[in-house]
């Protein structure tokens, strides 16, 4: 167990604090003595009284640089007695993230001792970490820097820059920008070679690429454009070296170099995530089986996502929606038509679809992988890294071990990509700075992109250690940058940032680090994954004002989003709820018995197809109790979840028999058993409440944020609450007095909420620039009263 410092604030940072860190207890990496700290970390060598300061040692690499920077922080302890796959249970100032706490760690060991279960009774050998890092170095070549080979290092395997010219004719350049399976980052990902094109820089008009890489990756990359490429030729780059390792022009060449492509920068995803309103069984099926028509089949089943509360209505049979993709995807790819269709590029999206799943899907993807290798269909590192991408995610070291041994056995040596994986499947600090060291060694962490995804791995400790250091956000953006660079901010570092700080209930420093990611620029900008971060601590630690004020500051930043250039935009989506934020702040609603409040959220999360499955259930309890709160001991009744005019057309009895008719009626009674309101009748009964004001407000979004109504609607919550026990005091007080106790209730029941409103607009294109409409009153047409 470890145990954390119950401190509430982020006072400024004076010092490290490092004199209550033992500098004996740890002396290297490969070996730990002495006893444990008071706060469980311990120092990895001497310690230091001031932050560290960025002081790259001349003549390192900068992954030695980084290496040496690490040494001198401290790392937490782990325990000796537990396993670097476990999650350590941790101790947290609120009780309920302690229990958290508890339960990933009680997942974490039930995961273990299920896989270990399964190794003994399959008599596999027992994994150990400590042998895959010595197959992972060994099998990954070095990638040496540009300007010279290390001592131990063969001339082939050298990196060279711009070692090799292909010219290729311009009629060729569409198949290497967007061709299926042999675009150039397609040919990246197989061989390792980063290729640059440069665009009718021939005295012919012809393009030239020039590669980069070792002996072995040009070789291939070379074999693979001469094979796919017609026309294309190799020649000497002497002469073409238009660009130096830092990417700035060569003045050598008096070439123009303004219609430059490089694989260094990845391109825009050509699939991007949709909204599905029917069945995946509905998606229609190409005419004619080319590859670009099968890739674009396999992106419409994989990529679309299901409105939540249509599961049922599509799937009446109780299939769900990932099994019928996935046994689509097994049909399609075993079809004869479509054998000479079968794409590299399908075959992955495919396969990362089943392998993201979970683990009982595993087999599925295990079972394409073969099918498609018997095929023939050509294999590269990301295929495999993919498999171990599944594997990491539920610290399966022995099928990572596995996989891995297949990857070198097929000819594939481990990239960058395959070591973060590595470093993602333990839970122990120590072991991945083990791995970091290993990394160095190989040259891995030469490149900015390593040392960012290395601080992506390593954040959640590192600010873990920043509030036990009492550090506040700018000081650990600062320690950050000494050790990683400026650039070591991502999107996911940062969610992970906020995780940790939601954890410690420093909801402050949350709200102040989303800031920060707002202004970092697009890669690392607030998603909505962020907020929902945030917004799930408020829900553990029951602070609604707090999910309020950061419901609130999404839509702040996203208004702000949507003002900046359009091309900048673009490369975002766009930042608004989705179901699991409408989820969290309905729960929050829901047990501080807020009914307006619950009102709200119902009605954007149902216009917006993004009720989740807890909220139907709610919904469903709702209606189908009595209009008195003390049927069901709340106060949230059938009128949160419809308005006044649904229930006067006799809204609420036509749903409520159309769900009793689907399955027996288990939820048309107010207090029926469990095991009725898991019945398809009570989910039908939340669902078709959502549905209701999606399809009779077809065509129509809320006018403002769903945040300002929040705000209102607390006030108006808070006051009604006060009402009730204002008057319900007075009714005691007057049967105590021997006063008409009656007459006391019957006022108490008298109280009237008052109503509110949502105004509508009409849904505009995206032709007007983002604008949603002109500057009067003529769209607020509709609102949705309740």
């Amino acid at each position: 167990m470890t145990t954390h410092s119950p401190n509430r604030s982020l006072p400024r940072l004076a010092a490290h604090h490092a004199s209550q860190h033992s500098a004996a207890s740890v002396h290297t990496l490969a070996e730990r003595t002495g006893s444990a700290a008071d706060n469980n970390y311990s120092k990895s060598s001497t310690s230091s009284d001031a932050p560290d300061e960025r002081d790259d040692k001349p003549g390192l690499s900068p992954g030695s640089n980084l290496v040496a920077r690490l040494a001198d922080v401290p790392i937490r302890q782990h325990g000796r007695q537990s396993s670097v796959l476990v999650e350590p249970l941790l101790i947290y100032s609120h009780k309920a993230e302690t229990h958290r706490s508890r339960m990933r760690h009680h997942q974490s060991l039930t995961r273990q001792a299920r896989l270990e279960a399964i190794r003994q009774a399959q008599l596999k050998p027992l994994p150990d970490w400590r042998v895959i890092l010595r197959n992972l170095t060994a099998w990954t070549p070095d990638a040496t820097p540009p300007d010279g080979a290390k001592a131990d290092v063969s001339p082939a395997e050298v990196y060279r820059r711009d070692a090799v010219k292909v010219v290729v004719p311009e009629t060729a350049v569409a198949e290497l920008l967007g061709g299926v399976d042999h675009n150039l980052w397609d040919i990246r990902k197989r061989t390792g070679c980063e290729l640059k094109l440069y665009r009718c820089i021939e005295q012919d008009g012809s393009s030239a690429l020039l590669l980069s890489g070792t002996d072995r990756a040009i070789a291939r990359a070379v074999t693979e454009l001469l094979r796919h490429t017609k026309g294309a030729a190799v020649t000497p780059s002497d002469g073409l070296a238009l660009s130096n390792q830092d990417g700035k022009a060569d003045s050598k060449s008096d070439k123009s170099t303004s219609a430059i492509i490089s694989t260094e920068i990845d391109r825009k995803a050509e699939f991007e995530p949709y909204l599905l309103t029917r069945s995946a069984n509905d998606i229609p099926k190409p005419a004619v089986w080319t590859k670009e028509s099968f890739l674009g089949y396999v992106a419409a089943l994989v990529k679309g996502q299901l409105a939540p509360e249509l599961a049922a209505k599509v799937y009446p049979g109780g299939a769900t929606h990932d099994d019928t993709v996935i046994a689509l995807l097994h049909g399609v790819f075993n079809e004869e038509g479509t054998r000479s269709a079968l794409s590299t590029s399908a075959f992955k999206m495919a396969l990362a679809f089943m392998a993201q799943r979970g683990h009982r899907h595993r087999p599925d993807a295990r079972a394409l992988y073969v099918r498609m290798e018997m095929f023939g269909l050509p294999m590269d590192v990301e295929t495999y890294n993919i498999l171990l991408a599944s594997t990491a995610k539920v610290r399966d070291l022995r099928n990572f071990d596995s996989t891995l041994r297949l990857m070198n056995g097929r000819g594939f040596a481990p990239d960058l990509t395959t070591w973060i994986l590595f470093m993602r499947v333990m839970e122990s600090e120590e072991v991945k700075r083990y791995i970091i060291h290993s990394m160095s060694s190989k040259g891995l962490l030469d490149a900015p992109a390593a040392v960012r995804l290395v601080a992506k791995e390593m954040v959640a400790f590192d600010i873990d250690r920043a509030v036990q250091q009492n550090m506040d956000v700018p000081a650990f953006l600062a320690e950050q940058e000494s050790r990683y660079g400026p650039a070591w901010l991502s999107r996911d570092a940062g969610n992970k940032v906020l995780e940790v700080l939601g954890r410690y209930g420093r909801f402050d420093d949350c709200s102040a680090f989303l800031d920060v990611m707002a202004r970092a620029g697009p890669a690392a900008g607030p998603d909505v994954v962020s907020f929902n971060t945030v917004l799930t601590h408020c829900k553990v630690q029951h602070k609604l004002g707090t999910a309020i004020c950061t419901l609130r500051q999404m839509e702040r930043l996203a208004a702000a989003a949507a003002q900046q250039p359009r091309r900048t935009a673009k490369k975002r989506k766009p930042l608004a709820p989705d179901a699991t934020t409408y989820h969290l702040l309905f729960e929050l609603a829901w047990r501080r018995r807020m009914v307006s409040l619950v009102g709200a959220i119902w009605r954007y999360a149902s216009l917006a197809r993004a009720t989740s499955f807890r909220m139907r259930r709610r919904a469903a309890a709702a209606l189908s109790s009595s209009s008195s709160p003390a049927a069901t001991g709340r106060m949230i009744t059938a009128r949160a979840i419809l308005d006044d005019e649904a229930r006067a057309d006799g809204e609420s009895a036509r749903l409520l028999a159309a769900a009793a008719a689907g399955g027996g009626g288990g939820a048309a009674k107010g207090n029926s058993s469990r095991k009725n309101k898991r019945g398809p009748s009570w989910s039908r009964l939340g669902a078709a409440a959502s549905r209701y004001y999606a399809e009779r407000y077809a065509g129509w979004e809320p006018a403002v944020p769903l945040g300002e109504v929040l705000a209102e609607a607390l006030a108006r919550d808070g006051d009604y609450l006060r009402a009730v026990k204002k008057a319900a005091a007075a009714a005691a007080a007057a049967e105590g007095e021997g006063a008409d106790a009656t007459a006391a209730a019957a006022a108490t029941a008298a109280l009237v909420r008052e109503p509110m409103s949502i105004p509508l607009r009409e849904v505009r294109g995206s032709d007007d620039g983002g604008e949603n409409g002109g500057n009067g009153t003529e769209e607020l047409t509709r609102r949705i009263y309740f």
